[in-house]
């Protein structure tokens, strides 16, 4: 994550969200937040965290799941010049065998 300015500091809140699931699936814990406070204009900071949620198929079959990882200037303290460069979304898809 990089605060590319024009002003510092700011706090951010990151999250991750499964943001895509088969109708055949449920999900628990399907979004992760956390606070990032106090970067200075022109920060970089490298996120590790995990994440787990609790995926459970009823169909087997081909299923695609995606996530959106964001992150967002906290309060109103200053307009994000650019908010379309802090988001991702990844897609993965999973093969699920039925148990026998």
């Amino acid at each position: 994550m990089l605060n590319a300015g024009p002003a510092g500091p700011i706090d951010a809140e990151w999250r991750i969200e499964l943001t895509d699931v088969p109708p055949s699936c449920n999900v628990t814990h399907s979004e992760y937040n956390e606070a990032v406070p106090s970067m200075q204009t022109n920060d970089s900071i490298v996120h590790r965290f995990t994440y787990t949620p609790s995926i459970v198929c009823f169909e087997p079959g081909t299923h695609q799941f995606s996530f959106r990882d964001q992150y967002d200037i906290a309060g109103d303290q200053v307009l994000d010049p650019n908010p379309r460069n802090n988001r991702i979304v990844d897609s993965f898809t999973v093969d699920v065998e039925s148990n026998s």
